[in-house]
């Protein structure tokens, strides 16, 4: 689509075929994340006493900021109450801590490193100075369609068809979708399956998978959203 957009072909909008839960999902939020690099860890390991203390700040964080999700498309967002999250992490560069994070549409990013530095700052104390602070330059950004647009609804009412309820209306965490929908301005909406039936399917890890029944179910929904939509 991309390439297509960069050619001249303008398009109505686009289904992207990537989301989670048969959710029809109509943004998503943005961030990146944040690497806290030690200077001289202690045998190749993190602390982990600095671990707890930094997972807790985290934790106090995502709290504080799950009101502002409130009254908007981002309230059911599956990430709402963990906007902030510590992993232990490994790189080309040795081990880190990453502090992985979500805005929401309106942040201002100085503001939000600001917080997340002092949430750093709280946890650490003097010991922040054993850390290098790096952000990963790639910054996702928030995005929003209306969902009532046309490709929308043949979206929710093809999954209504197929799976015999009314799909969830809501956002995604962070995803590309919002290169199209903000810089090529063509309206997407996102939808897919994962680990409703099988239990499994945490994005992006070793053990990924999904029922072949899920799957097919997900193509019927997607091409029933298809012929809908060129039926208007």
């Amino acid at each position: 689509m991309l390439l297509l957009t960069l050619a001249g072909v303008r398009a109505e909008g686009a289904i992207y075929l990537d989301g989670y839960q048969m959710n029809v999902l109509i943004g998503n939020l943005g961030g990146t994340f944040l690497l806290l690099r030690p200077g001289n860890p202690a045998g190749g390991g993190l602390n982990a006493g600095h671990a707890d203390r930094l997972r807790e700040g985290c934790r106090r964080l995502s709290g504080r900021r799950a009101g502002l999700f409130e009254g908007t498309f981002y309230k059911d967002n599956a990430v709402r109450g963990s906007s902030i999250n510590l992993i232990e992490w490994r790189d080309a560069k040795g081990p880190c801590f990453n502090i992985n994070f979500y805005t929401l549409p309106g942040e201002n990013k100085k503001d939000v490193c600001a917080e997340l530095e002092s949430m750093v700052k709280e946890a650490l104390g003097e010991e922040m100075r054993d850390y290098e602070l790096d952000y990963r330059k790639i910054w996702f950004e928030p995005a929003l369609i209306s969902p009532a647009l046309p490709h929308v609804q043949c979206l929710a009412a093809a999954a209504e068809e197929v799976l015999k309820a009314k799909p969830v209306i809501t956002t995604i965490s962070k995803q590309d979708a919002f290169v199209l929908t903000n810089h090529a301005r063509i309206p997407t909406v996102s939808f897919g399956p994962a680990s409703r039936v099988s239990g499994k399917g945490a994005f992006h890890n070793v053990d990924e998978c999904l029922a072949v029944e899920e799957a097919w179910t997900g193509c019927r929904i997607a091409g029933n959203a298809v012929f809908r939509w060129l039926e208007i």
